[in-house]
């Protein structure tokens, strides 16, 4: 990743860590809502299938490989970029969990960006893979986007 890329990206996120933690209120966990608890669901549930897409995308080729493949399992048979799928549902669940308009506005955010992404990648993808990249797959969300 260049910097011009990788600069942004991560002022975004420093940034979001800053107002998150400004506007984040404390739950107690007897006190918990339902809201709550599907937030906390949803971040670990984003949190897992993220770092599952993560591990499939880095094992792809070998160490001695070079040429780029098409990625397999898990949602990569549905989407271009599953594991931006994941992050969203991190995000909502934090949103969910902070319930403050700075954690809607985040998630808000992040998803008009992913998607965006999602949308380069699936281009990406397709003009280097050609007829071998399935035409069915969609960007971001399956069956759908």
């Amino acid at each position: 990743m260049c910097i011009t890329t990788a600069l942004p990206i991560a002022l975004f996120y420093t940034l979001t860590v800053f107002a998150e933690c400004r506007f984040a209120h404390a739950v107690d966990l007897v006190d918990m809502e339902r809201t709550h608890l599907i937030g906390v669901a949803l971040f670990f549930t984003g949190l897992a299938g993220n770092l599952y897409h993560h591990y499939l995308l880095s094992n792809l080729r070998k160490a001695d490989e070079k040429e780029y493949k098409i990625p397999t399992g898990g949602l990569f048979e549905l989407v271009a970029a599953p594991h931006y799928l994941f992050e969203l549902l991190g995000w909502l669940g934090a949103a969910l969990v902070g319930q403050h308009p700075v954690h809607a506005f985040v998630f808000a955010s992040m998803t008009f960006y992913l998607a965006d992404r999602s949308v380069a990648q699936s281009t990406w993808n397709r003009g280097k893979f050609g007829a071998r990249y399935p035409a069915t797959r969609k960007h971001l969300v399956p069956y759908i986007f």
